[in-house]
């Protein structure tokens, strides 16, 4: 390739600098968009550059990597204009007290952790679809949606979580989700799984290697478990909430159906070895 001249390398540089302008223009007025309908902005996110914008973090080419949004925020949030954010990893918005519809697709392909927390005040709505599950980007670590008015089933068999090799922690607390919930779809990273405060019924199918799991947390229902010595490996915590001596699970070894500190007891690691199998 022949080497470029003086004159072909300025015309270069001043093309590159108006895309990098482009693009500063692109995020300026995606961030304006998500937070437009906010009615309680940081004085900060009006008339301000993004890199003096609070809670935005910027990476070494000035693209936004990082969202960490106050608490508290009022009004509605349009978390579409997350797609605009190509380079963004993290997403944080914790106890908020937003209304009105909530959706979670078309986010940047990139993203390693989306927290959308609501507040008890929190008047979101919207649904969990395996639409909505196809769209979360694959690199997603960590994945918190509680308190968000959330309809759907995100746990139903139907739906396929194995594409998510890196996913550790997912909280879909306190929403509106119900049916019966299946953890056959999800893949071995996962560490921590919370759907407490959810009208689900019928049953919880635990029968599954997930050999990384260590805490779960649940509503009362009824179970069908087949937990084996894998399974309770890095086991510390099965909680459910409200408490019950009710939830039993199904003893592999004997066939017996017995109650959830039953079988820990019997077969989980010994409190020396740091386990913390509780009844909550």
């Amino acid at each position: 390739m022949a080497e470029l001249s003086a004159e072909e390398r300025k015309t270069k540089i001043l093309e590159d600098l108006k895309t990098l302008r482009q693009a500063d223009l692109v995020e300026q007025s995606a961030l304006e968009l998500i937070v437009s309908e906010v009615t309680n902005k940081d004085p900060s996110w009006v008339d301000r550059p993004l890199e003096e914008w609070n809670g935005i973090k910027l990476d070494g080419v000035g693209r936004v990597q990082s969202i960490a949004f106050p608490e508290n925020l009022n009004g509605k949030i349009q978390l579409h204009g997350l797609f605009f954010l190509e380079n963004l990893k993290t997403f944080t918005l914790e106890d908020h007290s937003l209304s009105g519809f909530i959706t979670f697709d078309h986010l940047p392909r990139g993203m390693e952790y989306l927290v959308c927390k609501g507040s008890a005040s929190a008047s979101t709505h919207g649904e969990i679809t395996s639409r909505t599950i196809d769209y979360l980007p694959s690199p997603l670590r960590t994945l918190c949606l509680s308190r968000n008015g959330l309809t759907g089933n995100p746990l139903d068999e139907s739906i396929n979580w194995r594409r998510f090799y890196f996913l550790e922690s997912i909280d879909l607390s306190h929403n509106k989700f119900d049916g019966s919930a299946t953890l056959e779809k999800f893949m071995s990273p996962l560490e921590e799984l919370n759907i407490e405060g959810n009208p689900y019924s019928g049953t919880l199918h635990l029968g599954v290697v997930l050999p990384n799991l260590r805490k779960l947390t649940v509503p009362e229902l009824q179970f069908t478990a087949d937990f084996d010595d894998v399974h309770t490996k890095k086991m510390q915590e099965i909680a459910v909430r409200p408490p019950t001596t009710t939830v039993m699970v199904k003893d592999k070894k004997t066939g017996q159906e017995v109650s959830i500190a039953d079988y820990l007891s019997k077969y989980c690691q010994p409190k020396k070895e740091g386990c913390q199998c509780v009844l909550q």
